[in-house]
């Protein structure tokens, strides 16, 4: 048999795999996320998500995590919906997760939660029935006849939900879209299969959020401050907005010493203190260290705090108003969960003053004027070499762990270039309240204001398929 002959019949067994279409809305969809940056899904594919995975190739592993091409890890929904919240942490880049008809998207509620309430940018699609089945009985009815799922996402996500009804729109949804993302939300967008499957054109390029900071706050912070907190103490108060931005463990460290001002952070605003700052009280409220707790209890209306981003949770403020005479609080965020107005005034008893911009820039622009200018008195500090004080019984019955030993020595094996997730038990309790300051090598995260349980699997695999490199705890 000649060599050609044999060439052509491999050829002619070769399956023919036609070219995907490039013209409707299933694929408008994608490729717009695409040029916005969003190339990696979760989820699990389904009658009423066929057409829009269709335009996802698998993925098949790590050297695919930043090959540009959009893909999908097929995995449990309640998992899935976790994933993009580790993704992003990892990376700093916006991820998704996809989910079918009815119980699916339930499952995957937990993580947008979690999403909303920690403030991060991450996309949901959501499938719905076709407009044609509605009132049919269709399998996994969610339309107004059965589990009636969009006034659901409506109620929780505001304007964050996105429904896909008009192929006409489909630009003008799409872009309103990526303005929630700048915003740092999370976007859920639902569609109609048979809506989605018309025709379309769609160009909504990619937009990208300006950086920089409000002049004026920052003027008017560095004339008033010194003069207001002149012979006050002044805390500082470090949240998880505060760790969003690159190099705050140098900036908030300097703050503080410019300040001289002991400084307590929240379980994720950790991740922007380094452990050498010495004016560092520790962890506040749930697991947090006795002499942050002394100093945090202590607060009162001669007292300054400086909320450095305003993690605003039960398990970070207690329900309470913070009781300072006077509170700044800085922020880049306009619309962080929790708010009124943009504002936390309504969590403040005293005084509230709000300073807006990008914290690295805000903080890199204060630090020097107030070393120029100066910052006021400040009574003197006692800074502790340890942030326990209380005698905590070691003793372990046989064949239990010892809590303390296990943390400890945890604490003393961490690789550089990893990341951790505190799934919601008792790990992210103890963890901090042991080791005491976060670690040079590891953040640490946990969506605790949600409070869902094993979600912290589908943080890890986010983040491992963001940047397989990292060492995922």
């Amino acid at each position: 048999m000649s060599t050609q002959m044999l060439d052509r019949i491999e050829e002619e067994a070769t399956p023919f795999e036609a070219p995907l279409e490039q013209v409707s809305g299933n694929y408008w969809l994608i490729e717009t996320l695409r040029r916005w940056g969003v190339t990696g899904y979760v989820g699990v594919n389904g009658g009423g998500l066929i057409h829009v995975t269709k335009h996802l190739q698998p993925f098949d592993g790590p050297s695919q995590s930043q090959d540009g091409i959009p893909r999908m890890l097929t995995m449990g929904e309640y998992a899935a919906g976790f994933a993009p919240i580790g993704y992003y942490l990892a990376s700093g880049r916006v991820g998704g997760c996809i989910t079918t008809t009815g119980a699916a998207t339930k499952l995957a509620g937990s993580g947008m939660t979690d999403a909303k309430l920690h403030n991060i940018p991450a996309v949901y699609i959501v499938a719905l029935n076709s407009t044609m089945s509605i009132g049919h009985a269709p399998l996994q009815d969610v339309s107004v006849h059965g589990m009636n799922i969009v006034p659901q996402l409506q109620a929780e996500f505001g304007d964050g939900c996105v429904v896909l009804d008009d192929i006409d729109t489909l630009e003008e949804q799409l872009d309103r879209a990526q303005s929630v993302l700048l915003e740092s939300k999370p976007v859920v967008i639902c569609f109609y299969p048979d809506v989605l499957s018309k025709p379309a054109a769609v160009d909504v390029p990619s937009r990208h959020r300006p950086r920089g900071f409000r002049q004026a706050d920052v003027d008017r912070f560095v004339e008033e401050f010194p003069t207001i907190a002149d012979g006050r103490r002044v805390i500082v108060y470090v949240s998880s907005e505060a760790a969003r931005w690159p190099g705050m463990q140098a900036l908030t460290t300097q703050f503080s010493e410019r300040l001289q001002a002991p400084t307590v952070w929240s379980v994720n605003g950790a991740n922007a203190v380094s452990p050498d700052n010495r004016y560092g009280f520790g962890y506040i409220s749930f697991g947090g260290n006795d002499e942050a707790m002394k100093l945090w209890r202590g607060v009162g209306p001669d007292d300054c705090v400086i909320a450095i981003g305003f993690d605003p949770g039960e398990y970070s403020l207690n329900l309470a108003a913070i009781p300072a005479g006077d509170v700044w609080h800085f922020t880049g965020w306009t619309e962080q969960y929790g708010h009124i107005a943009g504002e936390f005034r309504h969590r403040v008893k005293g005084n509230y003053h709000v300073v807006r911009g990008d914290l690295d820039l805000t903080l890199g622009a204060i630090i020097p004027r107030l070393a120029a200018g100066g910052a006021g008195r400040r009574p003197a500090v006692d800074l502790p070499a340890r942030l326990n004080s209380r005698h905590i019984s070691r003793d372990v019955r046989e064949g239990a762990v010892d809590f303390f030993a296990f943390y400890e020595k945890l604490h003393g094996s961490w690789r550089p270039y990893s990341i951790g997730f505190d799934d919601v038990c008792i790990a992210y309790k103890d963890r901090q309240y042991v080791t005491q300051r976060p670690h040079p090598f590891i953040p640490f995260h946990t969506t605790h204001d949600g409070s869902a349980m094993g979600g912290g699997f589908g943080l890890g695999v986010g983040a491992k398929m963001a940047d397989p490199s990292l060492h995922t705890f």
